[in-house]
């Protein structure tokens, strides 16, 4: 989970910087808004808060280039893995398409005031109800 979920996430914004100070970009990074009593599993919660806090001091390492840094919790994802892994069983209420994601990510990224969002985590849920985007068959709030 360190490895994989944190590292990961150091070394590619570390060597996107260059490119997003030239480009004036967003980085978006994908952690977990944890529980306050977290989820129980301390890698995986070692590994999602240090995302949210990589995001919080890459925002402000890069706020005098004009670059934003945002971290994205997609909460419970449709992911092609989780459909294999969960077979005929229901998926739990409230998980999302990776389509429906993709669509809150891209109303993020098109948003003149995304940068407002820069060094905190949001849930695409919460996004989701900002950009008025529900999943096909929703029914809008």
């Amino acid at each position: 989970m360190v490895e994989a979920g944190l590292r990961s996430h150091l070394v590619t914004a570390r060597h996107a910087a260059g490119l997003l100070i030239e480009r004036k970009g967003m980085l978006v990074l994908t952690g977990y808004a944890l529980p306050e009593n977290g989820s129980g599993h301390v890698f995986y919660d070692l590994a999602m808060q240090g995302v949210g806090t990589l995001g919080a001091a890459t925002a402000c390492d890069l706020a005098e280039h004009d670059v934003a840094a945002v971290t994205v919790s997609p909460g419970f994802t449709r992911t092609e893995a989780i459909l294999v892994a969960f077979g005929d069983n229901p998926l739990p209420p409230g998980s999302d398409s990776v389509e429906h994601v993709g669509r809150v990510l891209t109303a993020l990224w098109n948003d003149p005031a995304s940068n407002e969002r820069s060094g905190h985590t949001v849930t695409t849920a919460d996004l989701a109800r900002h950009y008025r985007i529900t999943e096909p068959g929703d029914i809008p709030a």
